[in-house]
């Protein structure tokens, strides 16, 4: 029970820090990780040049006492692999239970050595740690200085500043603390952070993250359709959570969807246009969906055009299809249509795909009586069901329990969302 409670202190550590570790004997470095003038600081580093971590990482593997392992790996192969579990702990992990999609840290005893893992069920179901997946792992140099776990390019706990920049290239961000420096790397299927000591300049601790698209490929070998959106926008993306009854309307059909958003209130496409462009350099998105301030497609249709042409490019460049997504946002069936016709130009040049929310809730006016927009959110479950019958064909009939909006005429607008969609 006091070894446990060790753990549990250090697997506490471990999740406030985030890091990860490996070993190897190397000389320190004679260049210094960080300057007492970069302290505090975080430093960008051009996108180009992370090429040569993209190469170290063209899979996840990694060798832990002399057992190579890649991520994500089931419990079950980690077991096969050579991995031998505390009886005890293997125990816990048996009765110890995921909900569905949640990701929760743990341990792994090896020896004497303590590997810290984060286990992950990719289940629609709720499932013990013994049924999950290994989706990350970290190691310090405390209580491991004998410790053998190689990240590729043999990058390990002890190994110098020098030694990462020779393997891995320039780091995503540097970011310096009073006796640590941290590196962070990215590439779309991984995140590795290394803690480097300001004063020796070796490593202390190393970690390696699963990201996005390795979920999604997770999902695929399970034989279940997911799709990854980032969403661009404003608050009529965002109130109403949109991206979220999405999320649940097509989890319930079985299509698991993963999304991040850049949603401000009031902001333009143009406003986000960097850190769109730097999402999709770090991660694997199959949809790019970009939705602009209410009045700006007839305020500023050049500018409007442009944002889209520009976010379309770099889509294109990584292989991410571009949505248009045209809310309702106005009573003035006159005005909205203005609107639309804005969005349906822009969507026709760049072959874009056109989610027609606007359109599509004053023709709801005709099959829906007494429809009119309440608090509650019907508008925004209105949208998110578009979504689902324009991207993923589905015709929604029934409303999952945990959807945001249940109302009364919930049903009658999944109805009137499928039948606009399907008379385009």
């Amino acid at each position: 029970m006091k070894r446990k409670s060790i753990l549990f202190v250090l697997l506490c550590v471990v999740v406030l820090s985030v890091s990860f570790a490996a070993c190897s004997e190397t000389d320190p470095a004679s260049t210094p990780a960080v300057t007492a003038e970069e302290s505090e600081s975080i430093v960008e580093v051009d996108a180009s040049l992370r090429g040569e971590f993209r190469d170290a990482l063209e899979s996840l593997t990694f060798r832990v006492e002399g057992i190579e392992l890649t991520l994500p790996m089931s419990f079950a192969a980690l077991i096969e692999a050579g991995v031998e579990m505390d009886d005890d702990l293997y125990e816990w992990y048996a009765v110890e239970s995921l909900a569905p999609g949640e990701t929760r840290p743990g341990w792994l005893i090896l020896g004497e050595r303590t590997l810290t893992a984060g286990f992950t069920n990719f289940d629609g179901v709720s499932r013990p740690l013994t049924e999950s997946y290994i989706t990350f792992v970290q190691m310090s140099i405390f209580g491991n200085e004998e410790a053998k776990l190689y990240f590729p390019g043999d990058i390990a706990i002890g190994s110098s500043y020098d030694a990462v920049i020779t393997a891995y290239g320039e780091p995503r961000e540097r970011d310096a603390f009073d006796e640590w420096v941290l590196l962070l790397y990215e590439t779309a299927d991984a995140s590795v952070r290394i803690w480097i000591n300001t004063e020796t300049n070796l490593i202390e601790s190393l970690d390696m993250i699963y990201l996005g698209n390795s979920i999604l490929a997770l999902y695929e070998v399970k034989n279940v359709e997911a799709a990854s959106i980032l969403f661009v926008g404003n608050s009529f993306t965002r109130d109403g959570d949109i991206p979220g009854q999405l999320q649940t309307l097509a989890g319930a059909s079985g299509i698991e969807i993963i999304y991040r958003g850049i949603l401000r209130g009031g902001a333009i496409l143009n406003d986000a246009k960097d850190e769109a462009i730097e999402e999709m350099q770090t991660r694997r998105f199959d949809y790019l969906v970009l939705q602009d301030q209410s009045a700006r497609p007839l305020r500023d249709f050049n500018g409007f055009l442009n944002d889209i042409r520009n976010l379309n490019e770099a889509a294109r460049e990584h292989g991410v299809t571009l949505v248009l997504f045209s809310p309702a946002v106005t009573d003035d069936e006159a005005r909205q249509s203005a609107l639309t016709e804005a969005y349906k130009q822009a969507a026709e040049e760049v072959g874009a795909i056109l989610v027609n929310a606007g359109e599509a809730w004053f023709a709801a006016y005709q099959t829906i009586p007494g429809l009119s927009p309440s608090k509650s959110g019907n508008q925004s479950f209105f949208a998110a069901s578009i979504f689902a019958a324009t991207l993923f064909e589905l015709h929604i009939t029934e409303i999952p329990q945990e959807n945001r909006y249940r109302g009364d005429d919930a049903l009658p607008l999944a109805q009137a969302a499928w039948d606009f969609v399907r008379s385009q």
